[in-house]
Formats: structure tokens, sequence, C-alpha cells
């Protein structure tokens, strides 16, 4: 007998009376900057970012999540043109994911629709207040763009069957056009598809590994390809000040030739590491490495940065960063960041 859906909702109120409510949360974004930008020193401070994420279920059988970003970018000088965005210095508002989320397809399958972040590595995921730095990587932000690749779209993700963690996910999307795919549509799609494993070593060691293929349109008809692989390893030995997150991407991208001409390989990768030195303390030292997909210039950055948790809803976090340019001045930035968030904010992924 079918149970009505009136029924399964009075239930659902009966277990939890807030299972409708939605759950919201604000982020902010405070960040002040010295650069050696010029024959003197560049001081700047903004409001980095203003982000409001909303999410609760729309009934037993889907979700649904939205994050809204009012965005300001430095600008001017402070970095090498190829690591500046169009808009340059100004605030965006931007729709950064807003999607449905189908949890109960059965036999291990889910899916996703509306704009979402593409299944790229693990970095691409996440969204800025859950890094463990000031920006994303560089090969992040030269070969997908400023925040990664976000777009319109739809996402299906098998779960299999086994004890130990297995996923693979397939995505079809329209994105805007970016440093390495263009002319995107309904009828020229992006695909993606990911799988990722998690490996339990004991109480206090886990790693996630994955591994990620793109394919997608560029001007002239042509298709860009982008292999990539990540490594997240995370120690908490359940020991109060003492952590530590290691966390790695490379990328290969061979650009079409509405890019690059010569259509060669061009890598990208980072590699980080968080350490928990004390109580609430954490160091974090980054290495990046890109090399634009139109060949123009590699960039590699040296960054390191101090963060104190006050509580899981403030931070406040220094950074020094050394960008090395083959083609522009080199340039260092030394950034101080404040962030928060109020309200009931989704717990941080894996």
């Amino acid at each position: 007998m079918r149970v009505p859906l009136t029924t399964v909702f009075e239930r659902l109120q009966a277990q939890n009376p807030n299972v409708f409510n939605p759950q919201i949360a604000l982020v902010g974004d405070f960040q002040a900057r010295v650069t050696d930008t010029g024959p003197e020193p560049t001081r700047t401070a903004i409001a980095r970012e203003l982000e409001l994420g909303i999410a609760a279920d729309v009934d037993p059988f889907a979700r649904a999540e939205a994050y809204i970003a009012i965005e300001n970018e430095f600008g001017g000088h402070e970095e090498p043109p190829a690591l500046l965005s169009e808009a340059g210095h100004g605030s965006v508002v931007d729709i950064e994911e807003a999607f449905l989320t189908f949890h109960s397809l059965g036999n291990g399958f889910s899916a996703k629709v509306g704009k979402i972040a593409g299944a790229i590595g693990r970095m691409n995921r996440n969204h800025r207040d859950q890094l463990e730095f000031m920006e994303y990587p560089l090969a992040i932000r030269q070969l997908f763009g400023e925040e990664g690749l976000r777009a319109p779209g739809g996402s299906l993700s098998y779960l299999f069957p086994s004890d130990q963690f297995h996923e693979l996910t397939f995505e079809i999307l329209s994105p805007e056009d970016g440093p390495t795919f263009a002319g995107a549509d309904l009828g020229k799609p992006l695909f993606i598809g990911r799988y990722r494993t998690f490996f339990d070593f004991n109480a206090d060691l886990t790693a996630l590994v994955g591994a990620t293929y793109v394919n997608g349109p560029t001007e002239g008809g042509s298709r860009s390809q982008v292999y990539g692989v990540d490594y997240t390893m995370k120690w908490q030995p359940g020991v109060r000040g003492k952590s530590a997150i290691l966390e790695a991407e490379a990328y290969w991208a061979r650009p079409g030739s509405g890019v690059a001409p010569d259509r060669a390989t061009r890598f990208g990768g980072f590699a980080a590491l968080t350490y928990e030195v004390a109580p609430r303390w954490f160091v974090t030292g980054k290495y990046d490495h890109a090399e634009l997909p139109d060949g123009s210039d590699t960039l590699r950055s040296y960054s390191l940065g101090l963060t104190y948790k006050l509580t899981e809803f403030q931070l406040i976090r220094a950074q020094a960063e050394r960008i090395l340019s083959d083609v522009d001045a080199d340039r260092t930035l030394v950034t101080l960041q404040f962030q928060w968030v109020i309200g009931a904010h989704p717990a941080h992924k894996y």
C-alpha cells in the first residue's frame, strides 16, 4: 500500500520539527594586503567576500542548497596580469552554487541538478572559507577560472556496494568561457568524469584519493582535455592541539587549438601541508606551479601562513606569498585575513 505524501511529511516533522526549516549561514571575509609592486609598496584593505548560504529539505526526496556571494577583487597591480580577473577591483554578485540533490534514487545512485561546482579534484568543490590558505591554488585558477569551474548542469554519482568507499561521478555542464574551455552550450557541453576512494588506515590516519577527466569545447570547434589526480591525508590523533592535513593535486591539460595552436601539454599542481603546532594554531606551507593553457607564461608560488582559529566560527590568518613569473615581474604578497561565520554552516567536506 502506498503511503500518502502528507503522511510522510507529518512523520518527518514529528521526528524533527525543524526538518523543513532552512539552514541559513553568512560567511564574512575581510583581508588587508601589502605588496612590493612598483617603487612604493601597495597597501589595500577590502571586504573580500560575503557569502550567504541557504539549505533545506524540499521534500522527502530532494534537498536544495544555494550559495550567493558578494565578492571584491584586489585588482590594481598587486598580482601579475595573469592572476587578475577581468572585473578588476569592485563588487560582483555571484551565484556560486544553487542546486537540488536527490539522495533517494536507490541502488547507490544520487544526483544534482542546477549550478554546481564541478567534480574536479577536491579543491574545486570547496568554497573559499573551507581552504587552509587565502586563495584557490594557481593550477585551479589558471586552468578553470578564478574560483574553479562552477556551471549549470547535472551530476550523477554511483556509490559502489562494498565495505570500502568507492564513488564514480559523471557530469554534464555548460560553463562560461574560461582559460581552457569556451563556447560550451547544450549542444556542445563539457564532460567530467571522476573516481574517488577513501582509506581508513587506523583511528588517527585517513586519506582520500581521486582521479579526474575533463573534456570540453574551445573556440574554433576544437576540444580541450584535462587529466588530474588528487590526494588528501588527515592525521587526527585525538590529542588536543595536534593534527595535520596534506593536500596535493596535479593536472595535465591538452588545450584545444582555440586556446593553444601547438596543443602542447601544460602542467599545473600544488602541494600544501597544514600542521597544528599548538591548540588552535596552524602553520601552512604551500607550493604552486601552473603553466598557462596558452603557453604564454609559467607561474610558481611559495607561501607560508599562520592561522589562529578562535573557534569553529572565527579565524585570523596571516600569509606571505612569493609569486614567480617567466614573463612578468615577481611579486611578494603579505595578507592578513579575518573570517567569521554566523548561522548553521554545513560541515566542511573531507
